[in-house]
């Protein structure tokens, strides 16, 4: 009962915070996805808890509850969805065209195409939300920096003590993939860590260290200091220092790319001179290429281990998954049909071995983690090109200020890693439409979206 008791007063607090005002509807919104994982890992302390599946998927239920609930705070308050807006009516497209297949697709289980719906596209009312609040949005950062510097100490303990009291209940509870990583270790999607050999990625209260570090890049962006006071100023240059810290820290590749992408497109989106833009381009290549190097000699030394540093400096399933994309390709080229409607909603490889594993057509396969392969299995190239268009439409527009720039390079980062990397999950799609949405506003506050 105390930990109901617990999850509720955290849930009740944040929408009552939530309720404070424009500013802070989207923080509360986006502690709460943050924080859901680690609300969730509590149900294991308690023995009958830890063994319902429905405590498990109630307490999943409440999360999107809430964030509905956040929403409708808007709407009552006289903001509904905001000015007509090019990009409004292409995701509005996507929500429309994303639920018809969902509920119309036969060719895949309909429980599958649920809950494939609810990780990608429902996480399309962050955008709304986003667009609701308007310029406020993204102004009120301190809840979730405060968990970026929970996750930091968190995560810190994680790395140097392994997994704490909550962390084995979850573990133990055979939900995680460490309960079943054994000494080989984890190479799957979330790639957790191997207890066995000794080595754990820090992940906190998260999912998975993908997702903790793609939250603290988002929040490198929310924390880049803006025009202001000098106590303002510097106190934003610390917060993202340390979001930039907690970003390395989860030892996930995936998420280095990611806050790369993310400053290199920061840097250059402020850059007016085209010819500035290819020299600083040559300065990076100058000091990249031969760092790559020294990894890879580093990389061969332990290219056998099942250490932690084996584990992220080697190519790991890169390869494989690169031979999966040209086979893909390959497949495509000899059934072109598929470009036009797709295998069908939820078909794609990591879908349905997340809902459905007995039928996945990849059992025992390297999937190839492309999420431009994926949105053409679930749809077709129209599908693909609604997102594409999308993500161009919220990029468009000069006027846009530091914040704008910033999350159109941090969105245009993640989708370039998920295409070739791979990388999805709920925390990630949230965070994506989350950067279109803020985007979109910075623009609209200089010149009308057409």
């Amino acid at each position: 009962m105390a930990i109901v008791l617990l999850i509720g007063l955290a849930y009740s607090s944040l929408l009552l915070y939530a309720a404070c005002g424009e500013g802070h509807r989207f923080s509360a919104a986006l502690t709460g996805l943050a924080i859901n994982y680690g609300l969730r890992r509590l149900l294991f302390l308690d023995p009958w808890l830890g063994q319902s599946e429905l405590a498990w998927y109630t307490l999943i239920i409440v999360a999107d509850v809430f964030v509905v609930l956040v929403f409708f705070l808007g709407t009552v308050s006289g903001r509904s969805v905001p000015a007509d807006c090019v990009t409004d009516y292409l995701v509005f497209a996507l929500l429309a065209l994303t639920l018809g297949l969902a509920l119309l697709d036969p060719r895949v289980p309909w429980m599958v195409r649920f809950a494939h719906w609810k990780e990608e596209y429902g996480c399309l009312i962050f955008y709304f939300l986003v667009r609701q609040c308007g310029t406020a949005a993204g102004t009120r950062y301190g809840l979730p920096l405060f968990l970026v510097i929970a996750g930091l100490v968190w995560g810190g303990i994680q790395m140097v003590d392994g997994p704490g009291m909550l962390d084995l209940a979850w573990i133990e509870s055979g939900r995680s993939v460490l309960a079943r990583g054994g000494a080989v270790g984890v190479t799957g999607a979330h790639g957790l860590g191997n207890l066995e050999a000794g080595w754990l990625r820090p992940y906190a209260f998260f999912g998975n260290g993908t997702d903790m570090g793609v939250f603290m890049a988002f929040s490198w962006v929310l924390s880049r200091p803006r025009p202001g006071g000098v106590v303002e100023i510097l106190v934003r240059t610390g917060l993202a220092a340390l979001c930039a810290a907690g970003t390395v820290l989860t030892m996930v590749r995936f998420t280095w790319v990611v806050l790369a992408g993310a400053m290199l497109g920061s840097i250059l989106g402020r850059l007016r001179s085209v010819l500035v833009r290819v020299l600083v381009l040559l300065l990076i290549g100058m000091v990249c290429v031969p760092s790559l190097e020294a990894i890879q000699a580093v990389a061969l030394r332990w290219e056998h281990t099942h250490s932690l540093v084996g584990r992220v400096f080697v190519t790991g399933t890169y390869l494989q998954r690169w031979h999966a994309q040209v086979a893909w390709l390959d497949q495509v080229l000899h059934n072109p049909g598929v470009l036009l409607v797709g295998y069908g909603f939820g078909a794609s490889g990591s879908a349905m071995t997340k809902f459905a594993p007995e039928q996945s057509p990849h059992a025992g396969d390297v999937y190839h983690h492309s999420r431009a392969m994926d949105l053409v299995e679930d749809g077709g190239m129209a599908l693909l090109v609604l997102v594409i268009a999308i993500l161009v439409s919220a990029s468009r527009g000069k006027g846009r200020d530091a914040l704008g720039q910033g999350m159109v390079s941090f969105a245009w980062s993640l989708m370039l890693a998920s295409v070739f990397l791979g990388g999805k999950s709920v925390v990630l799609a949230a965070l994506f439409w989350s950067a279109l949405g803020l985007a979109v506003n910075r623009r609209c506050t200089v010149m009308p979206c057409v």
